[in-house]
């Protein structure tokens, strides 16, 4: 976790990495109150010479917010929380901010922020910590993202100003070819511009193109730059204004979605977030293990993709009878490894949903099926789900799940998807609407997703649930935040009760051997940092092995930084032994990717081992499958790599599917499952 401390000066602040990379003068940022400007205005060096010239954004007034408040002392007390850290998130709260405006001291300040917003962050997550708490620390570091976005938009446009080049820079290619045009008319001095000719051709050898200056000053590429330039304040003011309906974090690339049309329509509106209310099991885990039911119960898996989430199942009493997926590789990857756990009976029809819809009703019928487990695809419900989702086919398939469940009625239901399934709602007509889009809207009629299943399936008798849980508080080392509906016919089925401790990394790939990139082999073998470039993997290595567990290469020294990753902290990030690994997507073999870095281990030499991606092997650990598992035959075939690589990033991690099932209301278990009573609000209460 990046430490944040408090400097002599009560305004100044400082991030510090483990390493203590960050030189003090490098980052003494002036964050003053708007009140305190005009005092120190002539004071203070970041402020523009010119008084007159326009400074936009050097000011910035902070969005108002419900006023929470904490007791630090009992925090730390209580809960064993760094003090320090904790007086730097909660003593600043100016009206307005000071942002500067040179370039260097303006990267320094994003950072800054960043850090505070992180671990503002990472404590509003802390589970053990009262809600009060929780949601003061959310306020705090939605401030802070609020800011380095605001400085970054600042900083986009200084790169706007950069000027642009083909081949040479273009204010001096229109001054070449003036000349150019003066020779023509002037023959006499023809002499004299074959002289001027060549020292001009040395100056422009000189002349770094944009791409340079992006990046040895910035340490940027032209793509993030790109992304800086193209924020604005009004997209952050939207931004922030979706983060605080929606309890989130702003986000860059969040932001960015708003200046996607059809997106933004999805956005603007910011409704409330529905209501989870969830009910939990006030049993823990460790009463409930054992075979779950009696006799085996069938059930049936839409939208399957490989099945590895229901590996458990089987164990628990659970039967696998019927499935449906439209990839075909998926489906026969899910068949071939349903017949190695013994499923040999299970039904796959692969194809569309809606192509088998008739079939699917029949043979569930036909089969008796129980339990109704359902995945639909989650990437149209993300923030990041692209311009042509208005048109994406598979937008209306949770109006045929909902049709197909009041078809065949079963006694259990589990849907699971991403973070943002439940809220997400329809934007009003547009000219790009594709017939799915068209069946949603009619579906919702203005509602959320969330809203849509409980109206639906309360209508049909059933008690619905709803949770919103990271993974990692339920026996998986990985954090990965999924929308999970559970409905029964025979009562309330409460999600599971939370663990105390989330798992850690170094508990279940901590055993493992360290590995150079490309070694090992099968399974265990690392993957290359750059497949194509050797150069490019060559700058990775030099990075990653001064790069320490938790930290990312932007914490480096400039030496052992990698070109154009500048303050993109997420970028070839390493993960920590002591926090729940990220989220695991697909492309996780990527060494350039979001947050794929193995921890690695000091070495005698004060560099850090495995300088790598993961194995599958970890990747498999770290999904919570079995060390031992294995992937069908015909699929270790070189020409399936990149597609184990993207699936084991979709996967619904197996044992939070598992602990799920443990608290199934069955008759004979309700008995073990009684629902943990919910805590009354007290509307009064000012201190966590």
């Amino acid at each position: 976790m990046t430490n944040i401390k408090k400097v002599a000066n009560g305004e100044t602040v400082q991030t510090e990495t483990h390493q203590e990379i960050i030189e003090a003068e490098y980052t003494e940022i002036n964050v003053m109150k708007a009140s305190e400007i005009d005092v120190q205005e002539h004071a203070n060096d970041n402020i523009p010479d010119n008084p007159n010239k326009p400074n936009e954004c050097a000011v910035v007034p902070i969005p108002s917010q419900e006023e929470l408040f904490i007791d630090i002392d009992a925090i730390v007390d209580q809960f064993d929380l760094p003090k320090d850290q904790l007086e730097m998130i909660c003593e600043n709260n100016p009206k307005a901010v000071y942002i500067p405006t040179d370039s260097i001291k303006l990267q320094q300040f994003i950072r800054c922020q960043q850090g505070i917003s992180k671990t503002a962050e990472s404590f509003s997550k802390m589970k053990k910590l009262p809600p009060t708490a929780q949601k003061f620390f959310l306020q705090k570091a939605q401030l802070y993202a609020y800011l380095w976005l605001k400085a970054e938009a600042r900083l986009g446009k200084e790169l706007q100003k950069i000027a642009t080049q083909e081949g040479f820079r273009s204010d001096l290619k229109e001054k070449e070819k003036g000349k150019e045009a003066d020779k023509s008319k002037d023959k006499d001095k023809n002499e004299d511009k074959k002289k001027v000719k060549r020292p001009f051709k040395e100056v422009f050898e000189e002349i770094r193109t944009k791409r340079q200056i992006l990046d040895e000053d910035y340490g940027l590429t032209y793509n993030q730059a790109r992304d800086l330039v193209r924020l604005s304040d009004e997209v952050i003011e939207l931004e922030m204004k979706y983060a605080i309906a929606n309890n989130e974090v702003p986000s860059r690339r969040h932001a960015l979605s708003f200046l996607n049309k059809e997106s933004s329509k999805v956005e603007k509106e910011c409704k409330d977030a529905f209501e989870l209310d969830t009910s939990f099991s006030a049993v823990s885990h460790d009463d409930l293990l054992g075979r779950i039911t009696e006799e085996d119960i069938p059930y049936c898996s839409i939208f399957s993709c490989i099945g590895s989430g229901e590996y458990y199942l089987k164990s628990r009493g659970f039967k696998c009878v019927l499935a449906n997926e439209a990839d075909e590789k998926r489906a026969e990857y899910f068949s071939l490894k349903m017949k190695e756990l013994g499923e040999e009976d299970c039904k796959m029809f692969q194809g569309k949903f809606q192509d088998h819809f008739d079939e699917l009703v029949d043979e569930f019928k036909k089969r008796n099926s129980q339990l109704l487990l359902a995945c639909p695809p989650c990437q149209i419900f993300c923030a990041q789900k692209g311009k042509g989702f208005l048109k994406d086919p598979r937008l209306d398939l949770i109006v045929w799940l909902i049709k197909f469940i009041k078809e065949v009625k079963p006694k259990y239901i589990v849907i699971e998807n991403a973070k943002q399934f439940l809220n997400f709602s329809m934007p009003k007509d547009t000219e790009n609407d594709g017939e799915p889009a068209k069946n949603l809207r009619t579906a919702l009629k203005g509602k959320t997703i969330g809203q849509y299943i409980k109206d639906e399936l309360t209508s049909e008798n059933y008690d619905v649930n709803f949770a919103n849980e990271d993974a990692c508080f339920y026996g998986c080392p990985q954090s990965r935040v999924r929308s999970i509906v559970l409905a029964s016919q025979t009562g309330v089925w409460p999600f599971p009760k939370k663990d105390d401790h989330a798992v850690l990394p170094w508990q279940v790939i901590g055993h493992l051997p360290s590995l150079e990139p490309g070694e090992g082999t099968g399974y265990d073998k690392a993957p290359l940092l750059s497949n194509k470039n050797p150069e490019l993997a060559a700058e990775i290595y030099n990075a990653l092995i001064h790069t320490a567990p938790g930290c990312c290469v932007a914490d480096n020294p400039p030496e052992y930084q990698i070109p154009g990753y500048g303050f993109f902290g997420a970028k070839c990030s390493r993960n920590s032994w002591n926090k729940p690994w990220s989220t695991i997507e697909g492309g996780s073999n990527q060494a350039l990717g979001l947050r794929t870095i193995h921890p690695g281990r000091p070495k005698p030499d004060g560099t850090y081992s495995d300088p790598r991606c993961c194995t599958l092997r970890e990747t498999f650990l770290l999904n919570t499958l079995p060390e031992d598992y294995t992937i069908p035959k015909k699929f270790e075939d070189k020409k399936y790599e990149n597609f184990i690589w993207t699936v084991m990033g979709e996967i619904f991690l197996p044992r939070m599917l598992e602990r799920i099932m443990e608290t199934i209301p069955l008759p004979h278990r309700k008995n073990l499952i009684k629902i943990e009573p919910k805590e009354e609000k007290n509307e009064n209460e000012e201190v966590a």
